[in-house]
């Protein structure tokens, strides 16, 4: 099945990827994406959005816990991860 990509829009001033990266991903109904990626929040806080090519774009905050140490939080770690999580909430509100 022959694909036509469409043409891409600029991308967020914020995007920490290549200006002007290609699509990605086909979804299952034939539409293009591709995703953005943003600022990251403390260790485990990453911010993003998928931009798909009928123009809707969705923002959010991915959660990586692939560190070991996750289940071993001190309280220095929660009050960082909390404060992380306060500046990445702010950070969707100001950029959406």
């Amino acid at each position: 099945m022959a694909t036509t990509l469409t043409q891409l829009t600029a991308c967020p001033p914020w995007c920490t990827l290549e200006p002007g990266h290609p699509w990605d991903s086909i979804h299952d109904d034939g539409r293009q994406s591709r995703g953005h990626g943003g600022p990251q929040f403390g260790r485990f806080l990453f911010a993003g959005s998928l931009e798909m090519e009928t123009g809707e774009v969705t923002m959010d905050v991915e959660i990586h816990t692939e560190d070991k140490q996750v289940n071993d939080l001190s309280v220095a770690d929660l009050l960082d991860l909390a404060a992380h999580t306060v500046a990445a909430a702010e950070w969707l509100e100001a950029n959406r």
